[in-house]
């Protein structure tokens, strides 16, 4: 579906003649584009490779950072791709970060429990359908047990995730408290 648009990340790469090694990276990344439909994405260029990483889904940043703060690459340069746009945009290192460490929704923005469990369950399936989380096996959570996914992501150390399930955790509670103080009153 995007192979014209991967073409011209591989015309971008190119020209900043990189990767130098695992070029291969660039055949995976048309597969990450593909499995994640609709998603902008960060594509870090590294000496020894590329990454591909969708963004506001809960993928786990680390598979950015890692790479950030690793020193073995000469060159590593930064870009935020949109496919549906056509955009391929140079960004800084801060930039990517800010944009890796956002949740998948904002939670606030939910006003009723019914929204916001639709919107959680959603990311969550999403997830898990897309294979985001469980690097050889896929997690053995589902979208309604939000306790368990919270650990689940607590034991994975992905804190963005751990962090979003105590959110929305928390949002529900307060929701659902107010929906019974709404009824008996």
């Amino acid at each position: 579906m995007y192979k014209t648009f991967h073409e011209k990340m591989i015309s971008v790469a190119n020209s900043h003649k990189l990767p130098e090694y695992f070029k291969d990276d660039l055949e995976y990344d048309l597969c990450i584009l593909n499995n994640y439909k609709g998603c902008r994405f960060i594509w870090l260029l590294r000496t020894s490779g590329t990454v591909l990483f969708p963004l506001e889904i809960g993928a786990d940043p680390i598979h950015i950072t890692h790479w950030l703060d690793n020193n073995n690459d000469e060159r590593k340069t930064a870009f935020l791709v949109d496919p549906d746009k056509n955009v391929i945009e140079l960004i800084s290192f801060e930039l990517t970060e800010k944009l890796i460490f956002k949740n998948p929704t904002e939670l606030s923005s939910f006003l009723s429990m019914e929204d916001l469990e639709k919107e959680v369950c959603n990311i969550l399936d999403n997830g898990i359908e897309k294979g985001v989380w469980g690097i050889f096996k896929k997690p053995e959570i589902k979208s309604d047990n939000w306790i368990n996914c919270r650990n689940y992501y607590k034991n994975a150390n992905n804190h963005l995730m751990s962090s979003y399930m105590d959110k929305a955790i928390r949002l529900r509670k307060r929701l659902a408290q107010h929906q019974s103080s709404a009824v008996a009153a």
